[in-house]
């Protein structure tokens, strides 16, 4: 091992606290490609952007758990050291398991509709997050499900947790943020699909987007919804 290589897992360890597998293997590849990730990631992972910090690690806790990324198990610690407790835990455990479920009021929506004549399925969907994480703020929800549905490529729930989002008051900066530290766990295109449903509810105005947003639609996309 050289001791270029070395230094260079070493200071990815540094900034971190920690290695994974793919460091050596993306240092192995390129160095400046390495350096590259690193300094994109930790900008939006590990550093202030839009959350505060104990919000954040929530969010991480909420994707780690729904897309089962035991390799993440770090932001656990940081959640704690960010001032979460056990509480805050199990709340994200109960959230990540509510988006990887939700769905099902969608499947009763249209598939028992003749035999539940005037049911409200999102009336129904919001009733039960709420008695499963009756602490949380709405905002909290709203955010934690954003991320989780974007993760899992949920586009029904995208769209409900970003109106449900702006009907909370929660700020475009943090939705945003919710959907983009997806991107390493579970995937960019996840991402690009999640970002052209936002551009259509923002086209149609389904939501009182800010002019930022809205200026952010008004460029055509590749990928819109």
């Amino acid at each position: 091992m050289s001791d270029a290589f070395r230094a260079g897992l070493e200071e990815a360890r540094a900034k971190r606290g920690y290695l994974l597998p793919h460091h050596g293997l993306f240092r192995l590849l390129s160095p400046d490609f390495a350096e590259a990730y690193e300094a994109a990631y930790g900008r939006l992972a590990l550093q202030p952007v839009a959350l505060p910090a104990e919000e954040k690690e929530f969010l991480w806790l909420v994707i780690t758990a729904v897309v089962g990324s035991a390799t993440a198990r770090h932001h656990v610690r940081r959640y704690r050291e960010a001032g979460g407790g056990i509480e805050g835990v199990e709340a994200a455990l109960r959230l990540a398991g509510f988006a990887a479920a939700r769905s099902r009021f969608d499947f009763a929506a249209e598939a028992w509709a003749g035999q539940l004549p005037g049911w409200d399925a999102p009336a129904a969907e919001a009733a039960a997050l709420e008695a499963l994480t009756p602490a949380l703020p709405p905002s909290r929800r709203a955010l934690a499900l954003l991320a989780a549905c974007t993760a899992r490529r949920d586009s029904a729930g995208v769209t409900r947790y970003l109106r449900a989002g702006y009907a909370a008051g929660v700020e475009e900066a943090w939705m945003a943020e919710a959907m983009c530290l997806t991107v390493q766990p579970a995937g960019l295109p996840n991402v690009v699909h999640a970002a052209g449903l936002w551009r259509g509810l923002i086209a149609s105005g389904d939501v009182q987007a800010s002019d930022a947003f809205r200026a952010w639609v008004e460029m055509p996309a590749e990928g819109d919804a």
